[in-house]
């Protein structure tokens, strides 16, 4: 066994005689020796070794000197006992376990952190991005907004998910757009039927009315004629100027009352006149022409804005004029000087219509629901028979007739009459 004893790392060394006393040292006062070692065993083979080395639980700081004590005897020519023990540093071995393990855990952090955050991204992506979208869907669709969907991305449960979502978002929108068609079909039909119900309440109406009227223009009217017969008869024999003014008088007033049994029992409907196969755009510009010639238009103009020709329709060709010229008249009645009076016809699911628009102030609404009724009127001297004798006549028809109208906006009539066969 060879020692360098000038070594570096050999940090103490000391040769003892046989009696155990240090012969000769290294002179480190720093470092004892080991003399626990020195009794053992005897021979020249006989060599002691002892390790002291510090932990390295905590790579960061090193907590103990770290060395290799060896102990070795021998006898010299005299057959003394002697020993020697050297101290053998191990700091630069540990220096290097040191900084490896610095490394090592250095290396263990950094790949624990990587692995970590890429586990992390990892999650994200795949399985928190798309909840979150998920949830942000389900919010719009919990506020209505049916056309959200979301990306089928991730795992094969959460792409199951997000795919499950969409198909209820489909069902969803599909059943609302069929209850808004159902909601649609509904109002419809409670429209009709309050229609329906409106009709049948003004028939009702308008029937117990004309029985009363035919009952009443039948009574009143004979007696009403010798009146006016004896009138004439006292106004042509009787030679005071006075008197003849006086039955003047009275024979006005009374063909009012004739006028107004006349009304009647055209709103009784009682003529029995034939139905003909008419052409109805016809007839509607002739009762322009009719009134415009005698003058009733005043200073209104007239727009024709109706087609050349319309399908034929069965019904009484003067009782349309009739209800025309009633109209025309109403019209003009509530235009401005220079106000405009248009005409516009039309074909539309087996029906022909016409229309009659003027300029004036408008109905109320309470106006426009009540203007079929018998003697309702806006007018300060009308009776309140026109348009309910126009709405009886169409009606039989088979049509019907229709006003929109509001304040300041003018009002329009228009009739719908079914196409002959």
């Amino acid at each position: 066994m060879r020692f360098g004893l000038h070594d570096s790392s050999v940090d103490a060394w000391w040769i003892f005689d046989q009696n155990g006393v240090v012969t000769l040292s290294s002179l480190k006062k720093n470092v004892q020796p080991d003399l626990s070692q020195i009794e053992v065993s005897s021979g020249i083979e006989d060599i002691k070794l002892k390790v002291s080395y510090g932990s390295l639980f905590s790579p960061f700081r090193q907590q103990a000197s770290s060395q290799v004590t060896a102990t070795a005897k021998f006898s010299n020519a005299q057959n003394d006992l002697s020993a020697i023990q050297v101290v053998i540093s191990l700091n630069d071995v540990r220096a290097k376990i040191f900084s490896s393990a610095k490394l090592l855990f250095i290396f263990f952090l950094c790949s624990s952190t990587t692995i970590f955050l890429f586990g992390w991204w990892l999650i994200w992506r795949n399985i928190l991005k798309p909840i979150d979208g998920l949830t942000v869907a389900i919010i719009e669709v919990e506020n209505g907004n049916y056309e959200q969907t979301v990306q089928v991305t991730g795992p094969r449960e959460i792409g199951a998910l997000a795919g499950t979502f969409n198909r209820m978002t489909k069902v969803l929108k599909g059943n609302r757009a069929a209850i808004a068609e159902h909601i649609i079909s509904l109002e419809k039909v409670n429209g009709e039927l309050q229609e329906v119900r409106n009709e049948l309440v003004h028939s009702e109406r308008m029937s117990s009315v004309g029985n009363l009227a035919a009952g009443m223009a039948h009574e009143i009217g004979n007696p009403l004629a010798a009146i006016i017969g004896y009138l004439d008869l006292m106004g042509k024999t009787s030679k005071e100027l006075e008197t003849r003014e006086l039955v003047d008088r009275v024979t006005l007033e009374a063909e009012r009352i004739d006028q107004l049994v006349r009304d009647l029992l055209d709103y009784s409907g009682s003529q029995a006149d034939l139905e003909e196969i008419v052409d109805p755009l016809s007839v509607v510009r002739g009762s322009f022409a009719l009134v415009q010639n005698q003058g009733f238009l005043g200073c209104c103009q007239f727009l024709d804005l109706g087609p050349k020709q319309l399908p034929l329709v069965r019904l009484i060709p003067h009782r349309l004029q009739q209800v025309v010229v009633n109209l025309i008249l109403n019209a003009v009645d509530a235009s401005p000087d220079g106000g405009r009076l248009t005409l516009e016809a039309g074909f539309r699911d087996g029906r022909v219509w016409f229309s009659v628009a003027d300029e004036g102030e408008g109905l109320s609404s309470e106006a426009a629901k009540n203007i079929f009724d018998p003697f309702y009127t806006t007018k300060a001297s009308g009776r309140g028979l026109g348009l309910s004798v126009s709405y009886r006549i169409i009606k039989e028809a088979g049509g019907r007739i229709a006003v929109k109208s509001g304040p300041g906006i003018g009002s329009t009539f228009t009739v719908v009459l079914p196409q002959t066969e």
